[in-house]
């Protein structure tokens, strides 16, 4: 006999969170050959083995940045399977970066930017990056904690830069620095774009999607 159910009672079901979200296919579209490409290739290779192939870079180092947005979305049409996409590009020197995110945004594609450099992101493993105005200086501090925390010197084209970074820093802090800083400016000054948001980055989000979906194992 089936029992009587009280007033307002509803079948349960699952607590939030208690489902592991699955990890989706996505396509990781850069201009960037040596630090971002490694970086992923890192990340994507920590991964299991079984979901590892979800996870596609493309690297298009001769792509002008500003095209950077209709070659993911040829990509994606190429192969539909794609399902998320995601462009990274640096601000560094780019003249038109808001209008590449903003385009980007608008085509559905979210963008993982760093003002000034993608350092800025690697930078969190370790500690809050402090105001650093460009990429040459982004770089060469970086380099310092790099080399004080790792114990080697930093090289953008180190095959093992993700396996550096997790042995010797914190994935976990790193995108909690960088989620409350880019809110922190966020709320305090929402008007700013992109382009003057530094030392910031949208990287984390990114990553923090993949592990959320697919924690370390």
């Amino acid at each position: 006999m089936n029992e009587k159910r009280h007033h307002g009672e509803r079948k349960k079901r699952p607590l939030p969170g208690s489902r592991k979200p699955d990890l989706g296919y996505y396509v990781i579209v850069t201009d960037a050959k040596e630090t971002e490409k490694q970086y992923f290739i890192g990340l994507r290779d920590s991964l299991p083995k079984d979901l590892a192939h979800r996870l596609v870079i493309k690297v298009l180092p001769t792509t002008e940045v500003d095209s950077l947005v209709d070659k993911c979305i040829e990509i994606v049409n190429t192969d539909p399977q794609y399902r998320i996409p995601w462009i990274v590009l640096d601000r560094d020197e780019v003249k038109h970066f808001n209008t590449i995110i903003k385009k980007a945004e608008s085509a559905h594609i979210s963008v993982g930017w760093s003002n000034p450099c993608f350092e800025v992101w690697l930078y969190n493993y370790f500690k809050q990056p402090p105001v650093m105005q460009n990429s040459v200086q982004c770089c060469k501090q970086f380099s310092l904690v790099f080399k004080r925390y790792v114990g080697h010197q930093y090289h953008k084209s180190d095959t093992s830069l993700y396996q550096k970074l997790i042995g010797s820093g914190d994935e976990q802090q790193a995108i909690q620095r960088a989620r409350e800083y880019f809110m922190h400016m966020h709320q305090r000054y929402p008007q700013t774009l992109p382009a003057e948001m530094s030392p910031a980055t949208t990287v984390y989000r990114l990553v923090a999607e993949i592990r959320l979906k697919c924690p370390n194992q």
